[in-house]
């Protein structure tokens, strides 16, 4: 360790891939469901995604779940005719039927403020959605109506997460990975054809010739480099197995001929909550945990050692493993994000390791996919840029050829 000079961490999406993938298949989602109740396109529009994105709804799993939930509701305290049935089916059919007496508009950014408002306080964001929309309709019909919509939102927010059980997740993951990768990863024949969003509307931010510099530049001792991300990862850990652990990061770090950085995404922190027996959303960033996690990856340490040690820093205030390394060497902590609460939790991460012994310097670098996103780096004080290769540069790790 005392021979590595700076550690780089790069978010995925916003940064080394352009946005779109994900926001392309929450709408497709969602639009799924809408076409097939008779109402046409109802998916939320791209500003109010990335608005949403920035209060803290960044699982779409949750959020396709949630905006059908915020919709059904809607069209429910409209209409005191609709009857939910006590089926995902049975409610379909039921707004089909009566779909000419809608207006269905539904305020996805006023709904979804709320409840990221009441997730931000513990509460996981599809129980908060469950428990904001019922208690905002308690002055609506009948107890026997209440009641059926209770039902309704539990089949939609109950286990939004659960392959086999939620209605969105298994659609989401036919739009992200294609139905070919679907199969894939899944090892069942997809319900429909479609190809993989992830591939057709995300894109490399570097140029082929770039991401080979990079990688040649990060090889040695000096600079070593990590993603973390909020993408589904498949790792290589015990009882890491289930839905929620697609290699969708992996796929996309492969396009970007980086497959040899270690990542730590989803599935990973995934793992480190189910050993603990916590929230699955517990470690994830803007959770310190996060970015510590990754931190002890780029500097070598292997997956289950990296996150135990990041859990022992985070939850018991001890530099143990991998991390404690730090505290006998120097470190320059550049970080490449798009997310202004994630730059938050590595300087918190940054204040944990500094507390604990260890010389480091933490460099933050935004990058402003989005204007929204901008504005809340730039609010911040964080210095801001256009692309990573323009950030990198002020890094001190310039590139040929830079977009």
């Amino acid at each position: 360790m005392l021979n590595t000079r700076k550690v780089l961490l790069f978010d995925l999406d916003g940064v080394l891939i352009t946005l779109g993938g994900y926001h392309k298949a929450l709408q497709a989602t969602v639009n799924f469901y809408t076409r097939r109740m008779g109402l046409g396109d109802l998916a939320p529009e791209e500003p109010t995604i990335d608005f949403l994105e920035s209060c803290g709804l960044t699982m779409e799993w949750d959020s396709s779940a949630i905006c059908l939930a915020v919709l059904v509701t809607h069209l429910w305290r409209q209409d005191p005719g609709l009857r939910l049935p006590g089926t995902w089916e049975g409610v379909i059919s039921a707004i089909r039927d009566r779909a000419g007496q809608f207006h269905p508009r539904p305020d996805y950014l006023g709904w979804g403020e709320r409840i990221c408002s009441a997730a931000s306080r513990g509460s996981p964001a599809p129980r908060a959605a469950a428990d904001i929309l019922f208690a905002a309709s308690q002055a609506d019909g009948s107890g026997t109506r209440r009641e059926e919509l209770r039902t309704a939102l539990s089949i939609l927010l109950g286990r939004p997460r659960d392959f086999r059980q939620s209605v969105t997740m298994r659609v989401i993951q036919h739009f992200t990975l294609g139905s070919e990768g679907f199969r894939q990863t899944y090892g069942e024949d997809p319900s429909f054809e479609t190809p993989s969003l992830l591939e057709e509307e995300n894109h490399p931010t570097l140029l082929p010739g770039q991401a080979q510099e990079l990688v040649s530049r990060t090889q040695g001792r000096e600079v070593r480099a990590a993603v973390f991300t909020l993408r589904l990862t498949r790792p290589d850990l015990p009882s890491a197995l289930g839905g929620e652990f697609a290699p969708e990061a992996e796929v996309a770090l492969q396009k970007l001929g980086l497959v040899d950085w270690p990542v730590v995404g989803f599935g990973q922190l995934r793992w480190l909550a189910r050993t603990h027996k916590v929230f699955s959303d517990r470690y994830l960033k803007p959770c310190p945990a996060h970015a510590l996690a990754a931190i002890a990856r780029a500097l070598g340490a292997e997956e289950q050692e990296a996150l135990q040690s990041a859990f022992r820093l985070e939850e018991e205030s001890q530099l143990a493993g991998p991390l404690s390394d730090l505290r006998g060497g120097k470190l320059d902590l550049e970080v490449f994000e798009d997310s202004a609460s994630s730059l938050r939790g590595v300087a918190q991460a940054a204040t944990r390791l500094r507390q604990q012994g260890a010389n480091l310097v933490f460099h933050p670098w935004g990058i402003g996919s989005t204007r929204r996103r901008r504005q809340e780096l730039e609010s911040l004080g964080y210095p801001v840029f256009d692309n990573v290769g323009q950030a990198l540069a002020a890094a001190g790790i310039p590139l040929r050829s830079l977009p």
